[in-house]
């Protein structure tokens, strides 16, 4: 099973060396890079990419998540055996129509993020939600 996020664009060499980090650190977690192409919006582009997995849509509309919640989904998709797409647009966002066409909508913060620093966030709490199911000790619980 693969945790794959799909995004367009690259960010600043920093921000690419502390994603890959985390990329390092969890195998089943792959980038997918989704080319520009003017006949196509980027969420179609993304749906075709994303193939037949589970796709989740990064959107500030979406539902927020705890950490202790985010793990519970983590659990759930990593039982289900399917891969899970994470879609990060580009500019100019996704509209309603897109958002309810996928499996779930999850907001990051009412904040709206450059992609580069979105995936960032996903990538590092992909990896903590691992950590919390795997009982790695990354993740401090907060009721220590």
């Amino acid at each position: 099973m693969k945790f794959r996020v799909l995004h367009v664009g690259k960010g600043p060499k920093w921000l690419e060396a502390a994603i890959g980090d985390y990329v390092r650190r969890m195998p089943e977690l792959v980038l997918v890079r989704v080319r520009d192409n003017p006949n196509r919006s980027c969420f179609d582009r993304m749906i075709r990419s994303a193939g037949s997995s589970s796709v989740v849509m990064l959107d500030r509309r979406g539902k927020h998540l705890s950490t202790a919640e985010l793990a519970k989904k983590y659990r759930q998709w990593n039982f289900s055996g399917n891969d899970v797409s994470f879609l990060i647009g580009d500019s100019d966002g996704f509209s309603e129509s897109e958002r309810s066409q996928v499996a779930f909508v999850w907001s990051l913060s009412e904040l709206t993020y450059p992609y580069s620093i979105a995936r960032l966030v996903v990538c590092e709490q992909l990896y903590r939600a691992r950590s919390i199911v795997n009982g790695h000790p990354y993740h401090h619980n907060e009721d220590r």
